[in-house]
């Protein structure tokens, strides 16, 4: 029970801490107060929607709602977090933390409520907060290497921004292929032996670039695609500012 706690929060929360640090430490401008309050405001008031909502909405599109609002959530994240960094755009800074509350804090509740039990409240309760304690500990290591980053290697800054950014296509490719929208391919390769995705450095790595051990074909072009669109679009900024 407590092991479940900690891997769930940290599933769910970590990409939300890191969300926030790209919004506080990248970028030609960051999160201010004002819209942290709205974008977590906003963030808490769909996150009850979806749940209170979560299974009309999972009726809909032919019983594929829910996922399809996932995916059109992490959409919104690629879009908020490269219109954050690359255009330095307000909005998209509260867009990115909606959203992501929104999808992570829903999914965070729904996995928590379904492991809850009253004699086991104490562990979960543990649990939860060696995870968030977890969280904390690596956004503020993230933070201040975006920081140093930002002074002495801004190239990989917009390189880190670009992969994470890519990587909410990925998970959302995954989802559709999952209801069927997109065709199922089998696995490219198989990295399981090198660094799975059960491990710690294979959790970190897919918070943070989408890894997977065994790639399909819509996850790499996934990736591709979200990377190629970042770059292109952050250098025709940087040519319409030369």
């Amino acid at each position: 029970m407590l092991l479940n706690s900690v891997v769930i929060t940290l599933n769910q929360c970590l990409p939300v801490a890191v969300v926030c640090v790209l919004l506080c430490a990248t970028g030609k401008t960051v999160l201010t107060t004002k819209q942290a309050v709205l974008g977590i405001t906003l963030g808490a008031l769909g996150c009850i929607a979806l749940l209170l909502m979560a299974a009309d909405i999972s009726a809909w599109w032919d019983y594929r709602g829910l996922e399809l609002v996932q995916i059109m959530l992490l959409m919104a994240l690629f879009a908020g977090l490269s219109g954050h960094y690359i255009q330095g755009s307000d909005k998209a800074r509260v867009l990115s933390l909606a959203a992501a509350l929104t999808l992570y804090l829903s999914n965070f509740f729904t996995y928590f409520g379904g492991y809850w039990q009253a004699d086991g409240a104490f562990a979960l309760a543990l649990g939860a907060g060696l995870g968030l304690s977890i969280c904390a500990s690596f956004a503020i290591l993230l933070y201040f290497s975006l920081l140093w980053a930002t002074r002495n290697a801004m190239a990989l800054v917009s390189m880190f921004v670009a992969l994470h950014s890519a990587s909410k296509l990925v998970f959302a490719s995954d989802l559709a292929a999952q209801i069927d929208i997109m065709p199922a391919y089998p696995a490219l390769f198989d990295l399981r032996n090198w660094v799975s995705e059960d491990s710690v450095g294979g959790r970190i790595l897919k918070v943070l670039f989408g890894y997977e051990a065994t790639p399909s074909v819509w996850s790499i072009l996934a990736l591709a695609v979200g990377t190629g669109i970042f770059w292109i679009a952050d250098n025709w900024r940087r040519g319409r500012e030369a």
